[in-house]
């Protein structure tokens, strides 16, 4: 009885790998820019194995079906995957393939394109510790991916409106996960996405839509089921708004987000949004380098007042992160005389503790004042009562109140 099962997963196996060659071979390596049906497979069947070519090794005969039999290689688990043995990469499937022809061709080139990984198809590596990858177990994950799931099954059928509710609840999914669960899922969606999508894509892809709508049982887990039916909806998807989006896929392409520029983004001229940001962008960061190098980089005057009070033109603020805010306008006086105007701007650092402008060649020496001083440069002028506090920090100045300054308003 045995042994008629093992002839019968044989004869399925020769059959599904005829089947999967003339698929391959009709496809013409159009689809990934590379020829596919040359690949070879071995199907394993307990401690047999079948192979489409002899093994450079001992112990393996030929069928009458052309294949090769002989032992499970030493050291070898059993699984639909890809492995290297004897000097080139099989695809590995695990008999008895699905009694349906088309079904079974199926699962051989999906594997196949695991043999093609990572040189025509993206595997980014899939983090396998870390926090919440348990998340598609929970309500919350599988609730998302369930209505998500639906959607695309509407969207694939032509239904209004589902493409954007797939992606709002895809956003809530992604956006619901542990960072490590997220790169997980974003990576499980081009290792196995992209090979089921080439499968279906290749011998009969009508039925995948009935594969999204086929009711679950409460059990079944998501984890990771969820990138054979996401990955593969969002790659049609793809087919159908963004031609050409297969060529330049990375290890960290977001199948989603290419969707999601390609008809949302497309729908609020997000090339011509993304081309004047990009040309804003580029001003702005002129900007911003020339000001970090005048008032960060650069020699200035650095005030440090008992306390900040100034007014200034909140409007025209710039920001410089966490070397703190280029005050327009800027003012502060203090009750016995000092006074900064800046109508050009001073930095105020991030803690609200210095005023700062640039040094532009003015003369200060270190002590204290004696007197009343003024200082007039070209964007500044600052006026000090008698009291207050200069030393040099290197190429800036370091001004600070004596024990007996007012304090400012």
């Amino acid at each position: 009885m045995l042994l008629a099962l093992s002839k019968l997963a044989a004869l399925g196996f020769a059959a599904a790998v005829h089947a999967a060659r003339a698929d391959l071979s009709r496809e013409g390596g159009h689809l990934w820019n590379a020829r596919l049906d040359t690949l070879e497979w071995m199907g394993v069947d307990g401690q047999r194995v079948y192979l489409t070519r002899k093994p450079d090794t001992t112990g393996y005969t030929m069928t009458s079906d052309s294949l090769w039999v002989g032992p499970l290689p030493a050291g070898v688990a059993p699984a639909n995957t890809s492995i290297d043995r004897w000097g080139r990469r099989w695809a590995m499937v695990v008999l008895p393939l699905p009694s349906d022809l088309t079904a079974a061709s199926r699962l051989l080139i999906h594997e196949a394109m695991h043999v093609m990984q990572p040189s025509v198809l993206p595997r980014p590596d899939e983090p396998v510790n870390g926090s919440g990858f348990d998340y598609l177990d929970g309500p919350s994950g599988r609730l998302w991916l369930r209505m998500e799931i639906a959607a695309l099954a509407d969207a694939l059928s032509g239904v209004d409106g589902a493409l954007p509710a797939a992606l709002v609840f895809r956003a809530h999914r992604i956006d619901g996960a542990s960072p490590e669960e997220r790169r997980r899922e974003l990576a499980l969606e081009l290792s196995e996405g992209l090979p089921e999508y080439t499968g279906w894509d290749l011998t009969d892809s009508s039925g995948f839509v009935a594969v999204l709508r086929a009711p679950e049982a409460p059990q079944q887990s998501w984890v990771r089921r969820f990138p054979y039916l996401t990955g593969t909806a969002y790659a049609f998807l793809l087919d159908r708004v963004r031609p050409g989006w297969r060529k330049g896929l990375t290890d960290t392409t977001d199948l989603g987000a290419l969707v999601l520029e390609a008809t949302v983004g497309k729908r609020y001229n997000e090339a011509d949004i993304v081309a004047a940001e990009q040309a804003r962008w580029a001003k702005r960061k002129a900007q911003l380098d020339s000001l970090t190098a005048v008032f960060v980089t650069g020699p200035t005057v650095r005030i440090r007042p008992k306390v900040v009070y100034i007014s200034f033109d909140y409007r025209a603020q710039v920001s410089l992160g966490a070397n703190g805010n280029v005050m327009p306008n800027l003012t502060w006086k203090t009750n016995d005389g000092g006074e900064l105007l800046a109508a050009n701007g001073g930095l105020v650092t991030a803690d609200w503790t210095e005023l700062r402008v640039p040094l532009e060649g003015q003369a200060f020496t270190s002590g204290r004042l004696a007197s009343a001083k003024k200082w007039q440069a070209g964007d500044w002028s600052l006026a000090l009562p008698a009291g207050w506090v200069v030393k040099s920090d290197g190429a800036s100045w370091i001004i600070t109140p004596g024990e007996d300054s007012v304090t400012p308003h």
